[in-house]
Parts: structure tokens; sequence; C-alpha cells
């Protein structure tokens, strides 16, 4: 009896010891959690009009920023709306999405309806300019290039297409009886007379006269005979990396940089 009883107590003693060795090297797990985080993940919505700019930043933060790992999803119309509330309103990893970058009007309707986890911020914005070759040779200054008497070539989309529509809007405001030399189909027709030196001015989007500025000066038109559409971006879920990627994107002198080559802030006077 005295030596199964000594068995027993040394068999005890040996599976101790073997839990206590365990219980100090720590479980596999815990040996898991003792290595260096990866990167969070932020994903960001955005309009396939803003897909490239969205792109061009998110670049430049990852390039400054380890920690971030940042994806771009880019969706139009009211699939962008319905994203955001998915993102609210599903569990899926596939619908999350963090950031919304997209026009003023879009967001606010997000905000109105209490999905945002923060106040949307001021993303950029564009607006109608005076589009002349670089250099300005037809020494024009404002939008009386544009009438009749007036010495420089000018031109202007047809008014069926939303730049048109525009032009014809701030004509209107700034009481211009306005008379260009050439109406053409599109943004990129104007464009191209504009960079081949065909015309000296025509009206263009801020973001379409920037694509070219190698070849293009831009002269703006005054606010209050134009039509701004404004920029925001938003966090849709809250966290301390989620907040720094809104932050930068709307304040940063990066941002500001990479925005005002894209036509989004001010395109830097020409010395």
């Amino acid at each position: 009896m005295a030596r199964r009883f000594r068995a027993r107590v040394v068999q005890g003693v040996v599976v101790a010891l073997v839990v206590g060795s365990l219980g100090a090297c720590g479980e596999p797990s815990d040996l898991a959690s003792s290595e260096p985080a990866g990167p969070t993940k932020v994903r960001i919505v955005t309009e396939p009009a803003l897909e490239r700019t969205v792109t061009e930043l998110v670049d430049a933060l990852e390039a400054d920023r380890s920690d971030i790992d940042l994806d771009v999803v880019a969706v139009g119309g009211d699939e962008l709306h319905d994203r955001v509330l998915d993102a609210n309103n599903d569990d899926k990893s596939e619908n999350d999405l963090d950031v919304i970058v997209g026009s003023a009007s879009a967001v606010d309707v997000l905000r109105a309806e209490q999905v945002l986890a923060g106040d949307p911020l001021v993303f950029g914005a564009d607006m109608l300019v005076i589009a002349v070759p670089k250099g300005n040779p037809g020494a024009v200054e404002d939008l009386d290039a544009f009438t009749a008497d007036a010495a420089p070539h000018t031109g202007i989309c047809e008014p069926e297409t939303y730049c048109g529509a525009v032009a014809e809007n701030a004509f209107s405001r700034a009481g211009v009886d306005a008379d260009p030399d050439v109406v053409v189909p599109d943004a990129i027709a104007l464009l191209l007379r504009i960079l081949s030196r065909e015309l000296d001015a025509g009206l263009l989007f801020r973001t379409q006269a920037a694509s070219q500025l190698e070849g293009i000066s831009i002269i703006p038109i005054p606010e209050e005979y134009n039509r701004v559409q404004q920029f925001s971006v938003a966090a849709v879920r809250a966290s301390p990396v989620i907040d720094d990627t809104v932050d930068w994107l709307a304040s940063s002198a990066v941002a500001g940089e990479i925005l005002s080559t894209h036509g989004l802030r001010d395109v830097p006077e020409e010395p």
C-alpha cells in the first residue's frame, strides 16, 4: 500500500510540473498576440469621378503611415448611398466601409440620416473657369472676352451639356451678352482646341482644365457668377486611425497639393 501511494504522489508531481511548464511558456494564442500588429485596414468609398484623385492621395498617405492599409472603392449614384447604409446595417466584412469622399450634397444626406461617425469636412470644390493657352496669348481677363466685339477667339460647350449650361448661367449672372466664336459638342473637344491654340479662351470646369496644366492657364471666375460643386470627406466608422485618415485628407499640406493639381483646390498661380 505504501508503494502505491508513493507512486501516485510521484505521478501527481510530474503532472503538476508539466502543466506548470506549459503555463509558463504560454498558450499559442498568447504567443501570437505578442507579435507586432499589422497595418490597420481602412476602406474608402468614393465616386468614379474622384477615384483617380483619391487613389493618388491614398498612395501618399500610405507612404507616410506604414500602420495604415487603405483600399479605395468607387461606386456611383445611389450605390454610393446604399453602400454606406449597408456598412452600418450589415456585419459582413465585404460591406465594411470606413470613410466616404463624395459630393457635399450626397454626404449631407447621409449625415441627415445619422449614419456617419463624424461631421463631414471640406475635401475640395469644382467650378467654372476661363481656360486659356499657356501664357494667355489672347490677353483674356474675364468673361467680357466672350462678347461679339471682343478680340479673343473664344468657345464654349453645347448648352445641352452640363459644361455649356453652367457657362450660360455664368454669362447671365455676370450680365454678359456672350457671343462665342464656336460652340463645341463637349468639354474634351473644347480642351483640345485650347491646347492647340485654335482658341484664345474657353469655359471649362477647373478639374477639366487642371488635367492639362502643362499647356493651359486658368483664370478664375468670381464665385457670385459661378456654380460651385463642393466635395466632402467623413468617417463612416469611428476609430483613431479612421479619424487620422479623414483629417489628413481634409487638411494636410500634402493632400492640399495633390488636390490642387487635380483642380479640387485653388491651382497655384503662375510666376
